[in-house]
């Protein structure tokens, strides 16, 4: 079996060309997440029982426990949208801009997308210390764990690949042909 030759083949792991697709793979799904999530919010401000799994859940948990502290009921359910409630709202979307504002400047800076893998680090933390503090079942986030997992590969994935692209690039400016410090449009 003959292997892969580096040079010309764009789809070979080291090229510069597949380190920018990790890259734009990442952000996407950054960005993504982040949509998922703002919906999520609404949805759950709208009681509509429904809720995207790729999602952010600091936001959203704090969204569900200022409904709680509302309406008096130990799952949040009710139509009461009251100050503690809308109190989450404004910092679970405070929170996600936090996260936009990554996405955004990711695009030019690589220190960015390490900033939201790092903030989504502390998300899934904050959602295991959630499933098995507060939930009688933390299996039931099942889902959710492993979808956070994912969405953490994919960034970390495009973090090494800006590290890689931005070594290519102080040991020979001119070698990561189609790399010029800045990270590829979604």
């Amino acid at each position: 079996m003959a292997l892969p030759q580096q040079n010309g083949n764009s789809n070979h792991k080291t090229s510069p060309q597949y380190q920018l697709g990790l890259i734009a793979t990442a952000r996407g799904a950054l960005l993504g997440t982040i949509i998922l999530s703002t919906i999520n919010l609404l949805m759950l401000a709208l009681d509509t029982g429904r809720y995207f799994l790729f999602s952010i859940s600091v936001p959203y948990y704090l969204t569900w426990f200022g409904k709680i502290l509302d309406n008096g009921t130990s799952d949040g359910s009710g139509s009461l949208v009251g100050t503690y409630t809308i109190m989450a709202i404004v910092i679970g979307l405070l929170i996600l801009t936090v996260y936009l504002i990554t996405w955004l400047l990711s695009k030019k800076h690589r220190v960015w997308l390490t900033v939201a893998t790092a903030l989504f680090v502390v998300d899934t933390v904050a959602l295991i210390v959630f499933a098995f503090t507060m939930l009688t079942n933390p299996m039931s986030c099942l889902l959710d764990f492993l979808l956070h997992a994912v969405i953490l590969f994919e960034l970390i994935q495009g973090v090494l690949a800006n590290r890689k692209l931005q070594k290519a690039q102080l040991s020979d400016p001119h070698t990561p042909q189609g790399y010029r410090g800045t990270t590829p449009d979604l």
